[in-house]
């Protein structure tokens, strides 16, 4: 008759012990807080007598929140995560209009209201940048934060950044073919834009020649005046273009945002 309430103060004991391990070993520490990189100037920029290219050895423009060639479409881009336990990441976005409308109508809404979307959920795969391919994306002005989560479902939210897409030019001439340098003639058709700049790439993304005209800001052809010794080889195009550079308070806080948008890209051979 002593041995049950033995194996029970026993049972009681490893359930008390079983249930403090649990608790002590619960992560409910979060994630560190992630840094989204605003936009942080353009290939071909001249900084300190430095021309700029953020191309990287794998062709990637690493320049923080802009635009990419292929599509009107917009890259975020942030700093590396340095917890190894990040399960997955959220992408968040609202517009400047989506916030103005939660402030002149909050009371409507309420204090609590998110007027931001989650537009996408992805595991996270050791990647550091994501494209937002929705469509009519362009002429807004767009703020974008993630939300990085870990196993224990803890989540941190990272800082804000900004961009405003602008409609492309449309390059015309050259397109693929075979060329000699002192022939040629760049034209394309101008999107919404305040000023251009002409990029020239080997296969490589190395910057050839960059131009900016200063006469003709916003205008749709430019004679080749670069380096008349470069090496037969296949080339890349495009046109670069820029809008105004905006400051916006949100909660508060001032942003500064660039707008611009890149030409779809042609290829071609010089002679």
């Amino acid at each position: 008759m002593n041995k049950f309430p033995y194996f029970l103060m026993v049972l009681i004991f490893t359930l008390f012990a079983c249930s403090g391990e649990d608790t002590i070993s619960s992560d409910s520490t979060p994630p560190q807080k992630p840094y989204l990189i605003p936009h942080l100037g353009d290939t071909g920029d001249i900084v300190v007598g430095d021309t700029l290219n953020y191309y990287d050895n794998n062709g990637f423009e690493s320049n923080g929140i802009d635009a990419i060639s292929e599509a009107d479409w917009i890259q975020i881009q942030w700093e590396h995560l340095i917890d190894e336990d990040i399960d997955y990441i959220e992408i968040h976005r609202f517009s400047l209009e989506d916030y103005h409308d939660y402030i002149e109508n909050i009371e409507q809404y309420g204090e609590d209201y998110e007027y931001d979307t989650m537009i996408h959920q992805m595991p996270y795969l050791e990647q550091d940048y994501y494209i937002d391919d929705s469509s009519s994306l362009v002429e807004f002005n767009w703020f974008y934060f993630i939300q990085a989560f870990d196993t224990s479902g803890n989540s941190t939210k990272s800082d804000t950044v900004c961009y405003r897409l602008i409609n492309k030019p449309v390059l015309i001439f050259p397109g693929s073919g075979t060329y000699n340098l002192e022939e040629l003639n760049f034209q394309w058709q101008p999107g919404s834009l305040i000023s251009i700049r002409l990029l020239l790439f080997d296969e490589n993304y190395n910057l050839l020649w960059n131009y900016s005209p200063l006469d003709d800001p916003t205008g749709t052809n430019i004679v080749y005046n670069g380096p008349l010794d470069l090496e037969p080889q296949v080339v890349r195009w495009r046109i670069d273009a820029f809008g105004d550079v905006m400051i916006y308070s949100v909660e508060g806080k001032q942003y500064e945002m660039h707008s611009g948008s890149e030409s779809l890209e042609r290829v071609f051979y010089i002679q």
